[in-house]
């Protein structure tokens, strides 16, 4: 008992991490689709920088984007393309945006300072949320699986599964 306990108390981190992916995938993915419900605005294109970065070796791009909207009369300034998106998703819609045309915001009517490029629900999400659904699925099978009872060979056949196979004979043949 206390072996499984152990092993229990070992397989909690991983519940912990599977969660956070499942937490941060559904945050992203509950705000790009609620994003497609905001007020649409227009806004136009402050800066655009490609930013490349070198870490452990490896080149790492990827872009940084600065909108001004407005709403209501008031000014706001975005940097947000798309949530929970992939490079691939904000690079392609960045593209869209240095095509020199007036921007499509989505604003948020509770938080107005809180906009989007492109709403919907992107593909890191849907990585985000699958990730945390497969580490949790194998964790919670795995930890009941640890109390079954294992029950040893009586007759002394080498395997559990002789075992069950003769008492479900044994059974069989006391019911006739």
């Amino acid at each position: 008992m206390k072996e499984n306990l152990r092993l229990v108390l070992c397989l909690l981190p991983f519940l912990v991490i599977g969660n956070a992916f499942l937490s941060v995938g559904s945050y992203w993915a509950v705000l790009g689709h609620r994003a497609a419900s905001w007020e649409r605005g227009y806004g136009s294109l402050i800066s655009l920088e490609e930013i490349n970065s070198h870490i452990k070796g490896q080149s790492v791009s990827g872009f940084s984007v600065t909108y001004a909207y407005e709403y209501h009369g008031k000014k706001y300034e975005g940097n947000r393309v798309c949530f929970g998106g992939s490079g691939l998703d904000q690079f392609s819609s960045i593209q869209y945006v240095s095509g020199g045309r007036e921007l499509i915001v989505w604003i948020d009517p509770e938080k107005p300072d809180r906009s989007v490029l492109v709403p919907g629900v992107m593909y890191g999400a849907k990585v985000w949320i699958t990730l945390g659904g497969l580490v949790d699925g194998f964790i919670i099978f795995m930890i009941p699986s640890m109390f079954r009872r294992k029950v040893p060979p009586v007759d002394g056949s080498k395997s559990h599964f002789d075992q069950r196979t003769k008492l479900t004979e044994q059974g069989r043949e006391g019911a006739d």
